[in-house]
């Protein structure tokens, strides 16, 4: 089974139209310019803490492995999913594209991937552990295997 991720579309899903709309998902991270040329974790690491000199070590760690995951371990033919809150439900599709930088091309962010939107699940059909996996705060996660399997099957 391909992994699933999760990419949220900002705060309150305000870009989840534009995702669906530009058949992508984007992230912000607008001090950073283009991901591909960083080749390992330290790498971007260093990139981050370059960019912002005034976060702490544990936040340059944790968004150093959110933005590196988008760039490259997101794989063409991987699930991914974004919350809807308005409708209480999870947009889910298909990465269709290989990282790309392109400045200003979803919600002003300029990390994105395509993707194939398929279809919508209805947040209240999934198990409760399977929402509370899916309620963490991180931009960008991956989904755990079992929460993917339930996601998929309903």
């Amino acid at each position: 089974m391909a992994n699933m991720w999760m990419v949220r579309a900002g705060q309150k899903a305000r870009f989840l139209d534009e995702f669906r709309e530009k058949s992508s998902v984007a992230i912000g991270w607008t001090r950073l310019e283009d991901l591909s040329r960083i080749t390992s974790q330290a790498e971007m690491l260093e990139a981050l803490r370059q960019a912002w000199p005034e976060w702490t070590p544990g936040k340059l760690r944790l968004g150093a492995s959110q933005v590196y995951r988008f760039a490259h371990e997101i794989k063409v033919g991987d699930r991914v999913i974004s919350y809807d809150p308005q409708k209480r439900a999870y947009l889910l599709g298909n990465v269709i594209s290989e990282y790309q930088y392109r400045p200003d091309s979803v919600a002003g962010w300029g990390h994105i991937r395509k993707v194939d939107w398929k279809t919508t699940v209805d947040r209240d059909a999934l198990s409760t552990p399977t929402k509370n996996s899916l309620g963490a705060i991180s931009t960008l996660f991956r989904v755990p295997d079992e929460a993917a399997r339930e996601i998929e099957a309903v």
